[in-house]
């Protein structure tokens, strides 16, 4: 007995989209699907961390995502220090997750003292959290402002106009020139921690290509 058409089209229709899904759920950037990431952000009970820590910190980076792109943040933590926390530069005395440097504007403490002094607030609190806090709640917080007063990288630009390399660009160099978005943009080709993950996450981003959408984070 021969198929309607009707039928067999509603057949295809509906098996082309049980083959389309999984292509659809993968299609998205989730930082729990990411080897790198996952490496990365395991539980490490010396920082007071569980599970829950770890979700925590996925999900406080996913909540300003209209101001940066996650895939910028896990880049930069990536890139810096490998998710060491405590990490330093010896030749700059660079600190931490995202290798802080100098001092907030207007600020006695550098940002290494302010962390630690956090430390010492919260001694059951995970390092990486109270850093990932810092980053995006005060370190992001000041960029921001100071970009939309005129003193960013475009004084006609606010920082919802910046693209994403000029965003990770004056977060990471404090400046737009055309010397640093080329410098950012050669981390990829020079800097091994980089090039060991970190440029798989976001270089298309930051070089203006298309990406995938964010997945939605519980």
């Amino acid at each position: 007995m021969s198929m309607q058409p009707h039928i067999l089209s509603f057949i295809l229709i509906n098996l082309s989209l049980i083959i389309s899904a999984p292509t659809w759920a993968q299609s998205c950037f989730h930082p729990q699907r990411n080897e790198q990431i996952r490496e990365i952000f395991q539980p490490e009970p010396n920082y007071n961390e569980t599970s829950e820590t770890i979700h925590q910190i996925h999900r406080l980076i996913w909540s300003y995502r209209h101001q940066l792109d996650p895939r910028l943040v896990y880049y930069r933590i990536i890139g810096e220090s490998g998710g060491d926390p405590f990490s330093i530069n010896p030749s700059s005395g660079a600190y931490g997750l995202f290798q802080f440097l100098g001092k907030p504007y207007g600020s006695s403490r550098t940002h290494r003292q302010i962390l630690e002094s956090l430390y010492r607030q919260y001694p059951n609190k995970s390092p990486r959290l109270i850093q990932v806090e810092y980053y995006l709640k005060d370190y992001l917080k000041i960029f921001v402002t100071a970009a939309d007063s005129g003193y960013g990288c475009n004084r006609n630009k606010s920082y919802s106009e910046y693209s994403h390399l000029e965003r990770v660009a004056y977060l990471g160099w404090g400046s737009c020139t055309e010397a640093t978005l080329q410098k950012e943009l050669n981390l990829c080709n020079t800097v091994d921690s980089y090039q060991n993950g970190a440029c798989e996450i976001a270089s298309a981003l930051i070089r203006g290509a298309r990406t995938a959408p964010l997945c939605h984070l519980n």
